[in-house]
């Protein structure tokens, strides 16, 4: 992995600018070279909780913080650290809730900010002139923390990082299970049948005009999950109407990039995604950036979904556990 010091040190905002807009070309010319670490580490930092970054974002996380877990702004983890029960310190800009430790420094990612101009129209036919304040939209650095690199300001403990992953280990069930209800809730239809020729699941649309999955069900519960991620992520893509702009090649990648990514998510295995899945014959960095742009656009929600159908499903699981308890009682 690529590492790099130049956009931490560099005090002129330019300069800093124009180092990161180098470096995210230069990751974008190592996938399309065949670099399969440079493309390992983003699908690890995007399974691990940083898939709701922009895909520059993360390789810029990946550069500067290859080793962090977790890596975001200052007022994130200061909220994270209130929620897990730390007394805040007042400070002039407010209560804080951590700080960055004794040599720590500051990574940069690309921020949105908004800054007002100043507009002068003249009336053609009066010559009255006016004045009109405009917001205008622009990206620059902003400052990022490694959670590795702060403690809570109430004791000077280092951040107790949280999990956000659920690990199922062998046993895929639960997830698989949760899957298929994100997909009902969704309108999706999943056939669980046998499917020949060698493929373990497809995407269509019905004669009803709905989209459906299929899995092969004689597969086992890992394997069908592995499936089900990909198929969904076809359904997610809106793959089925995209046949007259996108090649069969591309609609593949993404959504075996994006299954992977999720898989990830939830504790398993990504070796299926490699940095060949996302070069396409004759592609452009310009052609992989707005596939990466693509799928970091349903992960975020769609692992979203799966995990609030899993909380619900354990829910259910420790009432259910209660009662017989009560009852045996």
């Amino acid at each position: 992995m690529l590492k790099n010091d130049t956009v931490r040190d560099e005090s002129n905002l330019q300069t800093r600018k124009d180092a990161m807009s180098k470096h995210c070309d230069g990751l974008i010319a190592a996938l399309l070279k065949g670099d399969d670490e440079v493309f390992a580490e983003y699908i690890r930092l995007a399974g691990v909780g940083f898939y709701n970054y922009s895909f520059g974002n993360t390789m810029l996380i990946a550069w500067q913080r290859p080793e962090s877990r977790l890596t975001t702004a200052l007022g994130r983890l200061n909220t994270l650290a209130k929620a897990q029960g730390h007394k805040g310190r007042k400070t002039k800009r407010g209560v804080k809730y951590v700080y960055p430790v004794k040599n720590s420094t500051a990574a940069f990612v690309w921020g949105a900010t908004t800054r007002y101009i100043t507009v002068k129209t003249v009336d053609e036919e009066t010559g009255e002139e006016t004045e009109e304040r405009k917001p205008v939209r622009q990206w620059i650095p902003v400052p990022v923390y490694a959670a590795e690199e702060v403690a809570y300001c109430d004791t000077g403990e280092p951040f107790d990082i949280p999990t956000h992953r659920h690990t199922f280990g062998d046993e895929a069930t639960p997830l698989y299970n949760a899957m298929l209800e994100v997909a009902r809730q969704n309108g999706v239809e999943v056939l669980e049948t046998k499917i020949g020729g060698g493929a373990s699941g497809w995407c269509g649309t019905s004669l009803s005009g709905h989209t459906t999955v299929a899995v092969d069900v004689r597969n086992e519960v890992g394997e069908r999950v592995a499936t089900l991620a990909h198929e969904l992520s076809h359904a997610r893509l809106k793959h089925n109407d995209q046949h007259d702009t996108t090649t069969k090649r591309q609609r593949e990648s993404e959504a075996e990039v994006a299954a992977g990514i999720i898989l990830g998510q939830f504790g398993f295995d990504l070796t299926a995604a490699s940095a060949g899945y996302l070069r396409t014959h004759g592609a452009t960095p310009d052609d992989v950036k707005a596939s990466l742009k693509r799928i970091g656009g349903i992960i975020g929600t769609l692992v979203g979904e799966i995990e609030a159908e899993l909380t619900d499903e354990a829910e259910l699981t420790d009432e259910a556990e209660l009662t017989d308890e009560a009852q045996a009682a």
